[in-house]
């Protein structure tokens, strides 16, 4: 979809979903209509600080995989990394 950044990227997707599920009194993420995603450094990212979000789903999930995907400017899959615990995560983000 050309030049429909709120559709066709997942960071565009992923405000707006969270916006609509807002106004619906939900979560995104309890709905399990979108995978737990934490936009770190952010200017847009409303809400509690997504690194202290970030943080606590860590230490509830130790033994989750995580996906990272680097900064804006790497839309086509360039430094994708799989973190496969919380101390690789917690390394890699600090």
């Amino acid at each position: 979809m050309e030049n429909n950044f709120h559709l066709a990227n997942k960071k565009g997707l992923l405000l707006n979903l969270k916006k609509y599920y807002k106004l619906k009194g939900k979560c995104v993420f309890e709905s399990k209509v979108f995978p737990h995603t934490f936009l770190l450094n952010c200017n847009d990212a409303s809400g509690p600080d997504e690194y202290e979000l970030l943080q606590a789903y860590v230490k509830n999930n130790p033994k989750d995989i995580w996906i990272v995907k680097p900064g804006e400017d790497s839309n086509r899959g360039v430094g994708i990394m799989l973190c496969e615990n919380s101390l690789e995560l917690e390394n890699l983000i600090t």
